[in-house]
């Protein structure tokens, strides 16, 4: 891989991780819909059409060579298909346009890492010890689409080993590049850790190859990892919930070399962003942290969901979060506010913001 480095929001793309829509997001069922995070189920087959062509796109920007040699989706219908399936022969294996599936199944093919990554999987999913070892007997390219889908075909019968992964296909969320480092996101909802767990593996053997051996003098110190502290496993299980470390890739935002934006929402929690400070400030990767405070609520979700930069001086914002709305809310006095301070009401639907600055103590 070349060299990682993102210190902006915006200028010119290089290179993009993506995951193509796969054959569990067709799995998932009404019943099931809300408790894998979705809104409704999909249309599978016209969700990976549309996907292919913005794909294509892609690598007519990205990787012009790669888009030449696609063949016709219509004179080779077959051909096409496997060019854009991560697991075929044919796949177009773009350095530019990276699939999250074809990155898992080269590292997959590294026996010591496979061992590991399968055993970490079957203990978070509680698989009995014949799945363990069947999942090792297949190939690589095999074995990374089973852990993303959940299923394995055994003849004409589909056996369900665990729940598909489709919200992989939001690869903003499992990973942030903040400079040379990258920041692997602890997902708020337990539907996602196995996803979780697969970014990490791909991080720590593939964005940042450590080669054949796996020894910890070798992992790489540019992978960012957030955890709870030691007193989070000690206290009462009512204060746990506060002290939950969850930070969502969609909360995160390099606005400029030197400073970030992080979302404190609906699934990205005050514990979390308070290891992800310390962690950025100890390491001097930027100099100041903004947190922005928006309602937790689905229809907020991130602040990705509420304002967008689109260039260095120009944002597309939600009206609430606005200057204007925010102008408009400080010149005149609020009642609900001060009572919801005085009565220790709820304040969710409240904006704030809050900055925070690196101070070099050689320097104080």
């Amino acid at each position: 891989m070349e060299e990682i480095f993102v210190a902006s929001e915006i200028g010119k793309l290089k290179k993009l991780l993506i995951h193509s829509p796969d054959a569990g997001i067709g799995k998932v069922a009404p019943s099931m819909k809300d408790e894998l995070l979705y809104d409704d189920i999909v249309y599978l087959n016209k969700m990976q059409e549309e996907y292919t062509d913005y794909l294509m796109l892609l690598l007519h920007f990205l990787d012009p060579e790669k888009a030449k040699v696609c063949p016709n989706k219509t004179t080779g219908p077959n051909e096409h298909k496997e060019f854009f399936s991560p697991g075929s022969d044919n796949f177009h294996a773009s350095d530019k346009v990276i699939d999250v599936e074809f990155l898992l199944g080269k590292i997959l093919s590294n026996q010591k890492v496979k061992s590991l990554l399968v055993a970490s999987i079957c203990a978070i999913e509680k698989c009995d010890i014949k799945t363990q070892i069947a999942l090792l007997k297949l190939e690589p390219a095999k074995l990374a689409e089973v852990l993303i889908t959940g299923f394995i075909q055994d003849g004409d019968k589909e056996v369900f080993l665990f729940a598909p992964l489709p919200n992989m296909i939001f690869t903003r969320d499992i990973g942030v590049v903040i400079k040379d480092h990258f920041l692997l996101t602890k997902p708020f909802e337990q539907a996602r850790s196995r996803e979780s767990l697969l970014t990490k593996y791909i991080a720590y053997f593939n964005l940042f190859n450590i080669g054949d051996e796996v020894n910890t003098d070798d992992i790489s110190e540019k992978v960012i990892e957030l955890t709870e502290n030691e007193m989070f496993l000690l206290s009462q299980e009512k204060s746990e919930q506060h002290k939950i470390v969850s930070v969502e890739g969609g909360d995160v935002m390099m606005i400029s070399p030197e400073h970030l934006i992080v979302g404190a929402s609906e699934r990205t929690t005050l514990s979390g962003i308070d290891r992800l400070v310390h962690e950025l400030f100890s390491k001097k990767l930027v100099e100041k942290v903004s947190v922005v405070k928006i309602p937790r609520k689905r229809a907020y979700m991130h602040i990705d969901t509420v304002f967008t930069q689109v260039k260095r001086n120009m944002w597309v914002c939600f009206n609430p979060l606005s200057n204007q709305e925010i102008m408009q809310r400080t010149q005149r006095f609020d009642f609900s506010s001060k009572l919801s301070s005085e009565y220790g009401m709820d304040e969710d639907d409240i904006v704030k913001i809050t900055q925070f600055k690196r101070i070099d103590k050689d320097n104080v």
